[in-house]
């Protein structure tokens, strides 16, 4: 079972921005099919948080690998290609094949969400371990983001899903 943190549309403004740095509740799931219909219908922090508070302090655990593809640099495709024998999820964001004015054009814009089978509890033992794998699968992702407190904007569609959960 994975736990994560939801948050309602009254709570996020169009540029993303949050109103407040709380998270409106936490959702129980058995699937990564269930994390997807989840994360394509509100936003998501993958982490649950003491009183609700979204932040690194009030970390409480977090059961999923994020990772974050904004720079055209790897296709969504060869991201699950390289994940083919392990349980994931690769999600279309908000700006996905959109023209952001940013110098790129128009690019994949990507998540991938690995779930975990031990929950994490330590902020620095998360970003440590998707710095690995960033590491090993050769990913230019945006190491910025690697943040177990971060939030996700309601994605736009699923793109590749490998789901071999019991």
């Amino acid at each position: 079972m994975i736990t994560l943190s939801i948050i309602n549309d009254e709570m996020v403004l169009p540029d993303k921005r949050l109103i407040s740095n709380k998270v409106s509740g936490t959702v129980e799931l058995d699937t990564i099919e269930e994390i997807s219909w989840v994360a394509l219908n509100y936003h998501i922090a993958p982490a649950t948080f003491n009183n609700d508070l979204k932040n690194l302090a009030s970390l409480n655990q977090i059961q999923i690998l994020c990772f974050d593809f904004d720079n055209g640099l790897i296709t969504s495709k060869e991201v699950h290609e390289q994940l083919k024998n392990i349980n994931h999820l690769i999600l279309a964001s908000k700006s996905h094949l959109m023209d952001k004015q940013d110098g790129k054009g128009i690019i994949e814009r990507f998540h991938v969400f690995i779930p975990v089978n031990e929950a994490i509890t330590d902020k620095d033992l998360y970003k440590f371990i998707c710095k690995q794998i960033a590491l090993k699968y050769k990913w230019n992702d945006d190491k910025a983001v690697i943040e177990a407190s971060r939030y996700y904007f309601k994605h736009k569609s699923k793109l590749f899903i490998t789901n071999d959960m019991p």
